[in-house]
């Protein structure tokens, strides 16, 4: 095993976690490894060090949660790590993006970003009550805000990263 692999920690529903040692675990020569050292934890390759991670991180889960895991190597994650890590799924033998989790964490993301225009638009309203205005207008963009999460989003995940709807923006 190499020190560019990552553990796929495969759940019942095929959803995963990823575990990503820290490269101080395969320099003999760093602080964490000499830390250990000195607690008596010692290794002669970076294959013990992978036996000492699966047993003290992986092995706990596997029991604990009906895990399973895999070693994949660093190249085979999906180009946009972090972004849509939470629609990660185990699918034909490898990690795929769900794109409908992938959906929701886009929604996530709009949810948060109309809330300080909603309240905005609430102040408006408490405004236009107090004068005596129709409130018409700003109920229908309060409206389109609420709606933002029903928008067509694009199929391709790169795409759909950077998609911000022009509500929004």
């Amino acid at each position: 095993m190499r020190k560019d692999q990552r553990i796929v920690l495969i759940y019942p529903d095929n959803t995963v976690g990823l575990l990503v040692p820290a490269l101080a675990m395969f320099d003999a020569t760093s602080d964490t490894r000499q830390l250990l050292a000195s607690r008596g934890i010692t290794f002669s390759s970076d294959d013990e060090v992978w036996a000492w991670i699966i047993k003290k991180d992986v092995e706990p889960l596997c029991v604990q949660h009906n895990v399973h895991y895999k070693f994949i190597d660093k190249t085979e994650l999906p180009a946009d790590r972090d972004y849509f890590f939470a629609a990660y799924e185990w699918k034909d033998n490898r990690i795929q993006i769900n794109l409908e989790k992938a959906y929701e964490v886009k929604r996530k993301q709009f949810r948060v970003l109309r809330t300080s225009k909603l309240e905005a638009l609430d102040k408006e309203v408490m405004r236009a009550l107090e004068d005596g205005q129709d409130i018409t207008v700003i109920r229908d963009k309060k409206q389109a805000l609420r709606d933002v999460t029903l928008v067509e989003m694009p199929t391709d995940i790169l795409e759909l990263k950077e998609f911000i709807p022009e509500i929004l923006r």
